[in-house]
């Protein structure tokens, strides 16, 4: 009887060690099966899906995107990109003026005629004709004879017998050929008949002054 009543007396407490033991039981098969999901989960998870690219696009969420090029192949140059070209200033009358230089006119002196000398022209007189002249081959003198020419010593060079001498004066000129000698003209004086002196100065035994020079 007493025995009876000690099992009685014991079943609520088996009772309730059996319920912890199935829940202990039931907690720990929880716990292993989620652990079972997570590990087929990660299988069945894709390297996008682990990178935040679920849709296999290569490009991560916020990671940038690289490119690499394929075997053998080179990667594609830059274009290049064309400089603005800046073109020259345009240079206006008043930014580019060019300095004025009054210009040097040299005036050449006027020529000089080189066988041009300035004298005197007097006449013979009356009381030489028929006299002898001192160039070879001419006539004797003749007053009213205008070709006949007399020079100074310091001209016999200048002017030998036969030269022919444009005499001009303020009257006149006559192209004579030297015919005689003056010993008493200095320079570049002359000696000419009456008739020849009264074309050239005007007027007979009237001295002038007269420019002569080489005619030919």
């Amino acid at each position: 009887m007493s025995v009876q009543l000690s099992e009685a007396s014991n079943r609520p407490r088996l009772i309730i060690l059996a319920l912890v033991a199935l829940f202990a039981i039931s907690c720990a098969s929880g716990s292993g099966g989620e652990d079972d999901m997570g590990r087929r989960a990660g299988r069945d998870q894709t390297p996008g899906d682990v990178l935040g690219d679920p849709a296999g696009t290569g490009v991560a969420a916020g990671i940038p995107r690289t490119v690499v090029p394929r075997a053998g192949l080179s990667p594609e140059p830059p274009t290049p990109t064309a400089e603005p070209v800046t073109p020259p200033p345009t240079l206006s009358p008043t930014s580019a003026q060019i300095p004025y230089t009054t210009p040097v006119v040299t005036i050449a002196p006027p020529t000089t005629v080189v066988d041009a000398y300035y004298g005197t022209a007097t006449h013979y007189g009356v009381q030489y004709q028929d006299s002898p002249q001192g160039c070879p081959g001419t006539p004797a003198y003749d007053t009213n004879n205008p070709y006949i020419l007399a020079v100074g010593p310091a001209m016999y060079a200048e002017w030998p017998c036969g030269t022919v001498l444009r005499i001009t004066g303020p009257a006149g000129s006559l192209d004579i050929a030297r015919s005689d000698s003056c010993p008493g003209c200095s320079g570049a004086n002359i000696d000419l008949s009456e008739a020849g002196q009264a074309i050239i100065c005007g007027a007979v035994g009237a001295n002038c002054a007269v420019t002569i020079e080489r005619a030919r």
